[in-house]
């Protein structure tokens, strides 16, 4: 089961810009333990958030970007919702997930491949070491058409591993020769 909830979550939008105000990003009403509690109802075993949207609002308070949580006003800076939803999945024996996109609107590095690339696998390590072992990591393809950024994480070291989690090489931000 997939959840997507961003800050395009209160432009209405179906792609956020990059560009909206923080301030607009306030869940009053948001219960991470209802969502995992009806999924469990339903018989769901793998929930999947979309940790970061094309957009590049993150859903977790990133040491690499100041468009994230932490700049919002909600719970005065301090929230967390990648934090909540994988604490609710564990305490409800629930596989977790994230979903990242690899285009970031909001990040002036996107089209440049090695800067961007390890911005992007810099906030990836991010995630697997805040948040512990994934079930899943998922990523996709699409991108701004008229940006040739290659998205080149195995060969800048990513690891996957089939027993339901997922680090990455020590040596991601070496520049290949």
């Amino acid at each position: 089961m997939f959840l997507h909830f961003s800050v395009n979550t209160f432009t209405g939008l179906e792609r956020g810009t990059g560009l909206e105000d923080l301030a607009i990003f306030i869940p009053v009403v948001l219960d991470i333990n209802q969502s995992v509690s009806a999924a469990t109802d339903a018989g769901i075993s793998l929930m999947i958030l979309t940790a970061k949207h094309h957009d590049g609002f993150c859903l977790w308070p990133s040491k690499y970007t100041d468009h994230s949580v932490e700049s919002s006003r909600w719970k005065g800076g301090k929230g967390d919702v990648v934090g909540e939803f994988v604490d609710a999945a564990k305490d409800r024996g629930v596989d977790a997930g994230l979903y990242m996109s690899p285009w970031d609107r909001h990040e002036p590095r996107y089209g440049h491949n090695l800067e961007y690339n390890e911005y992007y696998l810099a906030q990836l390590q991010e995630l697997l070491t805040k948040y512990g072992s994934m079930r899943e990591i998922w990523f996709d393809g699409f991108k701004n058409s008229s940006v040739l950024n290659k998205y080149d994480l195995l060969l800048h070291g990513v690891v996957l591993h089939g027993e339901g989690t997922a680090e990455l090489d020590q040596h991601i931000l070496r520049r290949r020769s």
